[in-house]
């Protein structure tokens, strides 16, 4: 195989923001919910957009709950919904952060 310089690559930058609330159910627990979305620019090679390559939107609704077991750990628990075509249909994750 011969090598072909393709010259710069750049991928497309990321914009994002999120936003979401918490509500305290008792002195333990905690629900939480928000929204997290980004938009991810078309790719450029030598200054120049790729042919075929698009703005991508990219939008999650997550939801999770937490779980103070003692003064030192916690359990954090996140399910996330993709709501556009380009983001995962599900997410699930499992935190337990430990204080020493």
């Amino acid at each position: 195989g011969e090598r072909e310089f393709i010259g710069t690559v750049e991928p497309g930058g990321i914009f994002g923001i999120n936003f979401g609330m918490g509500l305290a159910l008792n002195d333990k627990s905690t629900f939480s919910m928000g929204v997290d979305l980004n938009s991810v620019g078309r790719t450029r090679q030598n200054a120049t957009p790729v042919a075929g390559s698009v703005r991508t939107q990219l939008a999650s609704l997550l939801l999770g709950y937490s779980y103070r077991y003692s003064d030192k750990t916690t359990f954090s628990v996140t399910v996330g919904a993709g709501l556009t075509r380009d983001t995962p249909d599900l997410t699930v994750g499992l935190r337990i952060p430990m204080s020493f």
